[in-house]
């Protein structure tokens, strides 16, 4: 259902070449590989070309204008991030209205932060186009320094800047290529760690899209330069035995955390994207010549997912979904033995044997709730679980808690859900039996940030859901069931508990009109029978029958997609469209059988499930196979590409967003190896077909259908190298035996989309919004209005 005219669509030339490899036996062409070099004159010089005719088509759409509004209008106004303490003193991150970037406020108590804070950096002011943003703050233990990590252009490479929390003054050396872990403090103040890459060697060209080699966790002293700095960990050092023969790859990557007392480094190493980890960790010592004792290995094998959370006395809890499908916390008495340097994994079944300390569990698997995160505070655990992809916190009081007991006390993971206390013999509760006690939230939203830490009775959180953009909160731990509302720094508005459920409802939204909307939740069901769950979200009181609609999904990495804000989905249910959300087997809503089930061979399950919830839409009257657009960003956008060029049948529009689109060769630049634990390896004979069988570039088919597709890309993405998207485009155009158009977008001075600018969010959305509704039929003209 279209309305635009769809054979207007001229595609510059893009030359096609003899390049081929033979993988496996089969040789696979790939005529357009040179478009892998984004600063070669042949690449430059077709992006350029496709820019200028998609540009041009794109801002002569029927609701271009209204789109561009709207999500102005939307993406100005002002938003708070939750605060956190530091050294007596509070920062959060606050991006005032109009602005392109957040920036670092302070102030010495909670009240000055948020009526008279002091800008101790704003990006805003570093580049006029918004291209600078904050990545990532780590603020010293004392409270007196803020090292900053700072991108440009949406790259992953940050730099890292240290400011004096005083008056913002930088006081340090800046620190260069590095990525992925924030700064880290040392317990003293006294300097801080991060991950540390060798310089690119690319005369200046490619460090974006070139492979990554290993990286190491780096400890840096104030006061010295950065070539003085000292590598803690490396994984051809550090790793254990047990995972020795693989770490020589790029992938292996730390994840720093300092327990609350400071006496220990705890260390969470994993290849890639691997959700399996390693837990390791290190005494920290007063000593400047000797920071560090010796790195100990604590959970060796790489079998289950293990995350540290705090270390009480001699107790480390970790959460882990060893033996628990949705997840548990369990401790580990670090002074039970110190045999298991070896590597060797500590007892997951509560047995006692030779090979290391054994597990003991203090909050239980829920029989449906996912464990999405366990966090410390003075009065005990903050236990955020997923209840169908909302979020629902406990707060599960230690043993003693303030006198730093080990917590022994096992809570069953069915406490909170009810207000029962669900506890059993192996200990009591502090506080007499008091069970834990769930914390109000929002009705179907998720937990946008959460700050906290063992030694403070302060909780910080922060609440979104699909349209509403974030409401921010103060826990006292004495009362966890009144939290208390933080207003806006820029407008003083206070959060409000305030959503919706399938009942309907009012969607607070600041300064812009509130709009009421009904959420459902309903299920589709995939090839092999498996139901799959999506969220539907429209307008109240539109009229029956079929709507435009919108699909989105993502499917892997163990990621959960949740009711979040983004200004995208709000545009579109404003505009009068509905909008469905999927949750897709590969990703982490439903445990770790859920995620399992969608990853390497069963990749194709993924789009199976998403073609099951298409067609249950359709059948069911929401919408039409003329009036529905699929959309994914990033592994989401293979999912689009895939669907696009599996089922063009299913679909009138398809926006694949910095899509991993090459399957063949997506392991070949910056940090795509680390991908393989996810996808598989296409050098590996036995996971290169099915690779092959989704790979969208190797199977369009020349005089095929495709729907009317809107590929977008930034081209200084280096997680997923334009490559993917510029050569897809190219093959698809070459490909498309239809009048539907393939439109190439790429946004120049963007990466693959964190730290965009409000101004090139607003343009990229309503770009794609206004592709969307002229290919589905949406006429917003009869909807909502931006003010």
């Amino acid at each position: 259902m279209s309305s635009v005219n769809q054979a207007t669509v001229e595609y510059p030339q893009a030359t096609r070449d003899d390049t081929a490899d033979t993988l496996h036996g089969e040789r696979v062409a790939d005529p357009y590989r040179y478009l892998e070099d984004p600063d070669a004159d042949r690449t430059v010089a077709f992006v350029t070309a496709q820019n200028a005719v998609s540009q041009p088509y794109l801002d002569a759409l029927p609701t271009a204008g209204y789109f561009r509004r709207l999500l102005t209008h939307l993406l100005d106004r002002p938003h708070a991030g939750a605060p956190w303490e530091r050294g007596g003193r509070y920062f959060r991150l606050q991006k005032p209205a109009g602005a392109n970037q957040h920036r670092l406020l302070a102030g010495n108590t909670l009240p000055e932060l948020i009526s008279t804070p002091r800008v101790l950096l704003d990006p805003n002011e570093l580049a006029d186009d918004g291209s600078v943003s904050i990545a990532d703050v780590g603020i010293s233990p004392d409270g007196r320094f803020a090292a900053v990590a700072l991108s440009e252009s949406g790259s992953d490479w940050r730099r890292i800047v240290v400011l004096d929390a005083d008056n913002g003054a930088r006081v340090d050396v800046e620190l260069q290529w590095t990525k992925w872990v924030g700064p880290t403090w040392l317990p003293d103040s006294s300097g801080l760690v991060y991950w540390r890459y060798p310089e690119p060697q690319t005369d200046g060209h490619g460090e974006f899209v070139v492979e990554m080699p290993p990286g190491a966790l780096t400890l840096h002293r104030l006061g010295t330069d950065q070539d003085q700095d000292i590598s803690i960990w490396s994984a051809a050092k550090d790793l254990p035995e047990t995972a020795a023969a693989r770490a020589d790859g790029p992938e292996w990557l730390v994840q720093p955390q300092f327990s609350d007392d400071g006496r220990y480094l705890m260390l969470t190493a994993g290849p890639g994207t691997d959700s399996r980890t390693l837990v390791q960790i290190v005494p920290v010592s007063d000593d400047p010549a000797a920071p560090f004792g010796a790195v100990r290995t604590v959970i060796g094998e790489l079998t289950d997912t293990y995350w540290p959370v705090e270390i009480v006395g001699e107790q480390l809890f970790l959460t882990t979904k060893a033996g628990a499908e949705r997840g548990r916390l369990v401790r580990l008495n670090l002074a039970d033995s110190d045999s298991n340097t070896d590597g060797t994994a500590a007892h997951t079944d509560g047995t006692d044997g030779a090979a290391g300390p054994q597990l003991v569990e203090v909050i239980g698997e829920h029989p449906e709730d996912v464990l999405t995160e366990v966090a410390a505070c003075a009065a005990g655990w903050l236990a955020v679980y997923s209840h169908d992809t909302a979020h629902r916190i406990d707060l599960v009081p230690r043993l003693d808690s303030a006198a730093g007991s080990d917590g022994a006390a096992r809570v069953d993971g069915t406490a909170g859900s009810d207000g029962t206390a669900g506890v059993d013999s192996t200990g009591a509760l502090d506080g007499g039996g008091q069970a834990p006690q769930p914390i109000p939230a929002p009705n179907f939203s998720s937990l946008s940030g959460l700050h906290s830490r063992l030694s403070s009775d302060e909780v910080f959180l922060e609440w979104s859901s699909f349209t509403d953009p974030g409401s921010c909160y103060r826990v006292a731990a004495d009362a966890p069931e009144k939290p208390e509302p933080l207003p806006d720094n820029d407008s003083g508005r206070e959060g409000q508990a305030r959503g919706t459920t399938a009942q309907g409802g009012s969607v607070r939204s600041g300064s812009v009109p509130a709009v009421d909307v009904v959420i459902e939740r309903r299920t589709g069901v995939s090839a092999d029978g498996t139901p799959v769950p999506m969220t539907v979200v429209r307008r109240s009181g539109l009229p029956d029958g079929p709507r435009p609609t919108l699909l989105y999904g993502y499917g892997g990495f163990d990621i959960a997609v949740v009711p979040e804000y983004r200004a995208m989905f709000d545009a579109w249910v404003r505009a009068g469209g509905v909008l469905v959300v999927a949750n897709l087997r590969g990703g982490g809503e439903f445990g770790q059988s859920w995620h399992e089930a969608g990853m390497l061979e069963h990749k194709q399950r993924v789009f199976d499930d998403l073609y099951g919830c298409a067609e249950a839409l359709i059948a069911d009257g929401t919408t039409t196979a003329a009036q529905l657009a699929v959309h994914g960003r990033s592994n989401g956008g293979l999912l689009a590409g895939a669907a696009l060029v599996q089922r063009p049948d299913l679909w009138a529009a398809a926006l694949p967003t910095v899509g991993v689109l090459d399957m063949l060769r997506f392991h070949l630049f910056t940090i795509g190896r680390a991908w393989t634990t996810e996808y598989g390896n296409p050098d590996d004979p036995q996971q290169f077909p099915a690779l092959r069988a989704y790979s969208p570039l190797h199977n369009t088919v020349e005089g095929a259908s495709y729907p009317a597709t809107l590929i977008t890309t930034g081209d200084h993405d280096d997680r997923v190298v334009p490559a993917h998207s510029l050569k897809f485009g190219a093959q698809l155009q070459y490909s498309q035996g239809g009048d539907a158009p393939v439109l190439l977008r790429i946004d120049t001075k963007a990466g693959h989309g964190a730290g965009k600018s409000m101004q090139a969010l607003a343009a990229e959305y309503a770009d794609q919004l206004a592709f969307a509704a002229a290919h589905t039929g949406l006429n917003p003209e009869s909807s909502d209005q931006p003010g």
